[in-house]
């Protein structure tokens, strides 16, 4: 049955996420359909799920990374290099990482049958230079995807109109957001009204992401904009609003929501303890763990945190975000024992964070060969860690961050610019910019847009930070 073969491959990644390297893999007879994917290998190779099945191909990306076993045939080499592409532009990963965890450039490379726009796009993103093919090579037939191809015109600088020539064609959202690397700076569809504080703005779709039964956006915004002016008047402008709330429950864990992304933890750890007194929900007790942990309050915040993961449907989830605020408060060791948590009940999505997170806090308590052991498993994860910057990819944000920081000139600020417009959800490399631009740019105001933008996204550490960094 399908449907129980699914089932099985399912916990079976769950229950053994770190199995690579570890424990054998299932024999190929076990592994069908989607979830066959999870376990890279012979029964679920890139250029079977690419543009076949959007969930094998997303589950693909996210398995385990297989030493030794990097790909070097062109047909591969291209579909890799297709669906790390769009995992960038998802949001989902680094195009460069991506590509070099997974394939074995130098040899692919030294391979003529590999298309010349792949192997331009793959010297480029793993800092290789390309052989010049062989004049006299034999042509493996392997078709380029037209992605790959408005990407090297969006990468060479062209127009709108040659990245639409280059796609033959196809669209979705993967070409709008090439197309709209390809046009000139502008204001993001939806701009705000004028006179809207944009700070005010990002807490309502901040707030309005993580309480779904929120009190209206206009209160919200009202809320905020009160609150800048004096935290005691949006007191009284929230109360009004949980009184007129048909659910004081959703309306008091909003208003901790709303104080959390203006910075205040004590406010935010009141409100969302009347939300929990309410109705006490495991997003809602989530929420009160994270401010007592802002709220210097460690000890409290696990307690909570243990509430919180059991009633939820995915404790990892909620132990990786509890660990996250104790760890930026710098309470190491508490933070510590909420990532032993959330390793130990990790599935394959919820892992990677947890180890990254344990891994920051080993270091920080000098435990140094801790943090080398859990670098070891994490390195057999993806989303694959970028490692060092590479300088010839554009659309690495780390490398293009380092380099401003390094080095702050016109050019660092422009390829920072650049790389940002290939990661649609970045955070970080906008606040950067946001940071080092000169009053008066023209990108600041698209910039400061895509914030309020990602003030509403899905993941609520970039929306934090989203929200977080607006003026």
């Amino acid at each position: 049955d399908p449907a129980s073969q699914d089932a099985y491959l399912r916990a079976l990644a769950w229950w053994s996420p770190l199995w690579l390297g570890e424990v054998a893999p299932p024999p190929v007879g076990e592994l069908s359909g989607p979830e066959a994917c999870r376990f890279p290998g012979a029964a679920c190779r890139a250029s079977d799920v690419l543009h076949r099945d959007v969930f094998a191909a997303a589950t693909l990306r996210r398995s385990p990374i297989a030493t030794g076993a990097r790909v070097t045939s062109p047909e591969e080499v291209v579909a890799w290099l297709d669906l790390g592409l769009r995992a960038q532009l998802e949001g989902d990963g680094s195009w460069g990482a991506t590509v070099r965890a997974r394939v074995d450039i130098p040899a692919a490379l030294g391979d003529d049958g590999l298309p010349p726009i792949a192997r331009g796009l793959l010297a480029q993103l793993g800092g290789e230079p390309a052989p010049v093919p062989h004049p006299s090579a034999a042509t493996t037939g392997v078709v380029l995807p037209a992605l790959l191809g408005a990407a090297a015109r969006a990468l060479a600088g062209g127009n709108s109109a040659e990245v639409r020539n280059a796609a033959l064609g196809e669209q979705g959202a993967a070409l709008d957001a090439l197309d709209a690397i390809a046009q000139p700076p502008a204001l993001p569809d939806g701009a705000l009204a004028a006179g809207v504080e944009l700070r005010a703005a990002g807490v309502a779709r901040y707030v309005r992401a993580r309480v779904p039964d929120a009190p209206p956006e206009t209160t919200l915004v009202a809320i905020a904009r009160a609150y800048r002016r004096d935290p005691q008047v949006a007191e009284h402008v929230a109360r009004d609003a949980i009184a007129a709330a048909v659910d004081a429950a959703a309306a008091n864990a909003a208003l901790g929501a709303a104080y959390e992304a203006l910075g205040d933890p004590a406010r935010a750890r009141v409100a969302w303890q009347a939300a929990v007194d309410a109705s006490a929900e495991p997003a809602y007790l989530a929420g009160l763990a994270v401010a007592a942990a802002k709220g210097n309050d460690p000890d409290a915040a696990l307690i909570f945190g243990t509430s919180a993961a059991a009633a939820s449907g995915d404790p990892a989830v909620t132990w990786v975000g509890l660990a996250r605020a104790l760890i930026g408060s710098g309470e190491l060791q508490q933070g510590l024992t909420a990532t032993r948590s959330a390793i130990d009940l990790a599935g394959p999505d919820a892992l990677p964070a947890a180890l990254d997170l344990a891994i920051v806090a080993s270091r920080g308590l000098a435990r140094d060969e801790q943090a080398a052991d859990l670098a070891a498993k994490r390195a057999r994860l993806a989303p694959a860690v970028a490692g060092e910057p590479v300088d010839t990819d554009p659309t690495d944000v780390d490398a293009a961050r380092a380099e401003l920081a390094r080095a702050p000139s016109a050019s660092a600020l422009a390829r920072l610019w650049v790389a940002t417009r290939w990661s649609p959800r970045d955070t970080d490399g906008r606040i950067a910019l946001l940071r080092a631009l000169p009053a008066g740019d023209p990108r600041l105001r698209p910039l400061l847009l895509e914030l309020v933008t990602l003030a509403g996204d899905a993941d609520p550490v970039r929306a934090l930070a989203a929200v977080q960094a607006l003026p």
